[in-house]
């Protein structure tokens, strides 16, 4: 297989299919350029240019290609229009649309080989007159254009004198004319004085005049036809003028043979009713189709907002606010997308804002309650904030549904028609109205309200009493669901509005202290860890001054945030004064907890003995208490622990004690740590993909079942995509990981976006690792997590050619004085390895500095040792392959060394690994004189590469290197 350059391309739409078609040959099995130009009839070059050159490739070719390979011609054909449109990194002409791919190929299919007229309808905005300019844009057709104008006076004929003008314009018009029986000319020159006929009839009068100028009209299209391909499009039919409107139904009946486009707005009650009327009659035609064009998905909404010109925003959450707020109307949404966060804009104040601010005073109180709740009311909610009783109440609504302000009842609740309506209505109201308003909403919706909602209406009337009250009821009620990120919002709200009194001051039978704590737990659970560590320091100034079981439960909590962003000795410290104070009370959960957070600290220090005393002394515990979830929390913890010195039967048995405990009720949260755990001590001990996915199917499915965040499973998700990725299974790793790291990296997010950055290497996409992995390596500084990142990113580097960064940055964790890598083993030989590997690169670019970057590499092993005293087959892999990575070091790389290596990652099913031990065993094996053994090792290596894009392209380049010294070119004959 000849190995294809992905084109350097910016970002937008060139780049997104160029990207579809790498990851479509990646999909179809890497089919060769020979290959598929026998398929498809061309050359290898030209099929190579479609793949990897800069423009844009004809669609004819995609199309070849994208059959050629089995992939869906109807998502590249809608790719390939938006690489050709403005922006789209392309001068060639294409849609400049977002989305409207069906409809798209309907208008310009009806231009090209329609008949009779294709209605095009929609409500103001929905972007009618962009999808019929893009459609005559985009194709060959003379597309004769006119538009109605909402003029205070009509102009007879106004639309399709402008459509005769365009035609006519760029037709030799004296030609189209002489074919033309005479009376058409002077006919149409009442339309076109420039035709400067004598024998002028008037436009729009009564008698023979009027059916003499339809027929000329007729017949001056059909002629115009017969000298090209011609169309007319009318764009907002519905301000025509009278006499256009009949004309053009004339001619629809009449059958004219020139295809009709017009674009017609719903929906608005400012359209004539004569236009309405017109419309619905021209339904009834055989030749009148008509396309109703709705609102953009969100997805489409994304990509309008990547094809507009300057600066907009581009996150998923920037776009889904948009999309929120517009829903899907693209002039809102181009509208909104200069500034997501910011007011509505003018024009579409404007344009929003005169529907209501000229009400009647009923019409304007309900808008006005609907505006400010924003979202549908129940009537009686209704009837109580607006102040009107059922009659006028009824009467207003009806009103308002006649203005089409008010959405399609679902028969419970009254919303208005769009969340912008909202907005124009917030925007309008006087001072004071609001406030009144949402204290109305608020009582309105007590006692049996969503807690939260009415918390937020007290707050805006300005009423802090009220709203704390709703907010500690909200809180809870986020707890109960384990929403614990919104949960962490309501506390943060409450403690700020909680400044009376001290700890033990109580509101909604709850003490302040423990709405601070529980302020914690939800920030913890929630993964705002640097949220929770900041909101703990206050507490801990007072900890001296709580009761003794109270500044237990702080010190155990700071010691598990101090464990990730501060390290230290603290941690230990804290946990250890916890569990004493928890001691001098019967057991109790907090003792369990207090017992768990010490023995984690004392495994991350390195304290592993008294580590796993303490594990056994929560077990104990929660047999005496009788406590199943804490058991088998406990359980699984305590195996975590002993992993650290190596794999044992002893874990096994931990684990299996754990899976055979069914707590009850079942506790998604629980299991969900069950999983953690497990699944990372499998990726620790070399287990099969088959058990790894098996240990986290439990806790995603719970997550799933429970509607939990991603976040709550989110260390499973990692562990078995991170198993996948090892295991060569690339696409189902990315399928884990791609859709949560759409955002910047954070110390929550590190781990899948580290993941990401290992993937795109993978995928051959180096640019991209690099830009993520700056990012990321910022992250996990603050979470002090470098060894267990580094051991999957610093590999990106190496791809990309950037040995000295990898060097220097694996030399600094190696050396760190916290000894983090002591926390994780496995994680810290993986370190070694890349260490030797970035040294060993380095030295072969540059052989001079061999000797320094041995001798750094000899003091770098001796300083951070990961030896455990019962190594697993994964440390035997990573040992054998320390091994091999030294000897190409020193200069004398050794083939056997390398086999072995490739041996024992064949025997955990890590192939990449494997792959790249025998790319470098192949490599010694040639420069060694052993040609049969290098194309042996090469082979095998080509197969388990297949879907590493980088190492696939490297072994390539090693066989044609090794095919070539097997046979040299021939020599050029003697001449005699």
């Amino acid at each position: 297989m000849a190995v294809l350059t992905r084109p350097d391309l910016p970002p937008g739409g060139r780049r997104g299919l160029a990207d579809a078609l790498d990851d479509l040959h990646h999909r179809a099995g890497w089919p060769s350029l020979r290959a598929l130009g026998r398929k498809v009839g061309c050359s290898p070059t030209t099929v190579s240019a479609v793949f990897s050159a800069p423009r844009l490739p004809s669609w004819g070719m995609v199309e070849l290609l994208v059959e050629a390979m089995g992939g869906d011609v109807g998502e590249f054909r809608r790719l390939w229009l938006v690489a050709g449109a403005p922006g789209g990194a392309s001068t060639s002409p294409g849609a400049g649309i977002a989305g409207r791919t069906r409809e798209l190929e309907m208008v310009r299919g009806h231009l090209e080989a329609g008949t009779g007229l294709l209605l095009v309808s929609g409500e103001a905005g929905i972007g009618k007159t962009k999808l019929i300019d893009t459609a005559s844009a985009t194709t060959d057709v003379l597309v004769g254009r006119g538009a109605g104008l909402p003029l205070s006076s009509e102009v007879p004929f106004l639309p399709m004198t402008s459509v005769l003008r365009g035609l006519l314009g760029n037709l030799p018009m004296s030609e189209v004319l002489s074919t033309c029986p005479a009376y058409v000319r002077g006919a149409v020159a009442s339309l076109l004085p420039e035709l400067d006929s004598e024998d002028v009839q008037p436009a729009g009068l009564e008698g023979s005049a009027r059916p003499r100028l339809f027929s000329a009209v007729q017949t001056l299209l059909e002629a115009a036809a017969q000298r090209r391909q011609v169309a007319v499009l009318i764009d907002d039919l519905h301000w025509a003028d009278k006499d256009t409107l009949d004309l053009l139904e004339h001619l629809l009946v009449a059958g004219v043979g020139v295809p009709v486009v017009g674009a017609f707005r719903t929906e608005d009650p400012a359209v004539p009713g004569s236009a309405l009327d017109w419309a619905i009659r021209l339904r009834r035609l055989w030749n009148v189709d008509t396309l109703d064009l709705p609102p953009m998905t969100q997805a489409e909404t994304a990509e309008q907002i990547g094809l507009l010109p300057g600066p907009h925003p581009r996150t998923p959450e920037e776009v889904g606010h948009i999309y929120a707020r517009s829903l899907g109307r693209p002039l809102f949404t181009e509208q909104l997308a200069a500034d997501a966060e910011g007011p509505l804009p003018a024009l579409l104040d404007d344009l929003l804002g005169r529907r209501v601010m000229a009400l009647p005073a009923d019409e304007q109180h309900v808008v006005s309650a609907l505006g400010v709740a924003d979202r549908g009311l129940p009537v009686e909610v209704l009837q109580a904030v607006s102040g009107l009783t059922p009659d006028p109440l009824v009467a207003a609504l009806r009103e308002l549904d006649r203005r089409r302000l008010l959405a399609d009842s679902d028969g419970v609740t009254v919303s208005l028609r769009h969340p912008l309506l909202a907005e124009a209505v917030r925007r309008h109201l006087v001072p004071g109205e609001a406030a009144e308003l949402h204290r109305r909403l608020a009582r309105g919706f007590s006692p049996g309200g969503e807690p939260a909602e009415v918390a937020a209406h007290w707050q805006a009337a300005g009423d802090p009493e009220q709203e704390l009250g709703w907010r500690i009821r909200a809180a809870r009620l986020a707890q109960e669901r384990i929403a614990t990120a919104e949960e962490a919002r309501q506390w943060r709200r409450a403690l700020e509005l909680w400044v009376a009194g001290g700890d033990l001051d109580e509101r909604e039978g709850l003490r302040r202290v423990d709405a601070e704590i529980a302020l914690l737990d939800a920030l913890h659970y929630s993964g705002q860890d640097e949220q929770a560590w900041e909101a703990v320091q206050p507490l801990l100034n007072r900890v001296d001054h709580l009761s003794p079981l109270v500044a237990a439960e702080v010190l155990y909590r700071a010691a598990i945030y101090g464990l990730g962003m501060a390290g230290g000795p603290a941690p230990i410290e804290q946990a250890a004064r916890a569990v004493e104070l928890f001691k001098t009370a019967p057991p109790s959960h907090g003792l369990l907890t207090a017992l768990e957070v010490y023995s984690r600290c004392q495994a991350f220090s390195g304290q592993l003995a008294e580590s796993w005393e303490t594990g056994r002394q929560l077990i104990d515990t929660c047999r005496s208490l009788g406590y199943t979830l804490e058991l088998g929390r406990a359980l699984t913890a305590h195996a975590s622990h002993l992993s650290l010195s190596g794999w044992t039967s002893e874990i096994r048995e931990v684990l299996d004690e754990a899976h055979r405990l069914e707590p009850s009720p079942p506790d998604p949260v629980n299991a969900i740590y069950l999983g953690t755990h497990e699944t990372d001590i499998i990726l620790k001990f070399g287990g099969t993909t088959t058990e790894l996915v098996a240990a986290g199917r439990e806790a995603l499915d719970a997550a799933e079942e429970w509607g939990l965040s991603p976040d709550h499973a989110a260390g499973v998700r990692y562990n078995i995509a991170l198993g996948l990725l090892w295991a060569g299974r690339v696409r189902q790793a990315a399928d884990l990981v791609d859709g949560s790291t759409q955002g910047p990296p954070t110390v929550q997010s590190m781990y899948p976006h580290a993941l990401r950055v290992a993937l795109d290497a993978v995928r051959g996409w180096p640019d991209e690792a690099a830009a993520r992995l700056t990012a990321t390596q910022a992250a996990a500084h603050a979470a002090r997590r470098e060894t267990e990142l580094n051991a999957i990113v610093t590999d990106s580097q190496l791809w990309s050619g950037r040995a000295e960064a990898a060097f220097d940055r694996l030399t600094d964790v190696l050396q760190a004085d916290n000894e983090v890598g002591k926390f994780d083993p496995i994680m810290g030989g993986a370190c070694q390895i890349l260490a030797v590997r970035a040294a060993a690169d380095l030295a072969d670019d540059e052989p001079g500095r061999r000797d320094e970057l041995r001798h750094r590499v000899t003091n770098l092993l001796g300083r951070a040792d990961f030896v455990t005293d019962n190594p697993s087959q994964a440390q035997h892999a990573y040992r054998h392959a320390r091994a091999a990575e030294l000897s190409r070091l020193t200069g004398q790389p050794q083939p056997q060394e390398w086999a072995s290596a490739a041996a024992e990652w064949d025997r955990i099913n890590r192939p990449f690994d494997a792959a790249y031990c025998r790319w470098r065993g192949a490599q010694a094996a040639l420069s060694t004189g052993q040609a049969g053994l290098g194309q042996r090792m090469l082979r095998r290596a080509a197969h388990q590469a297949r879907e590493h894009v980088s190492l696939s392209a490297a072994i390539q380049r090693a066989m044609t290197d090794a095919a070539t010294a097997t046979h040299p070119p021939a020599s050029p004959p003697t001449q005699r």
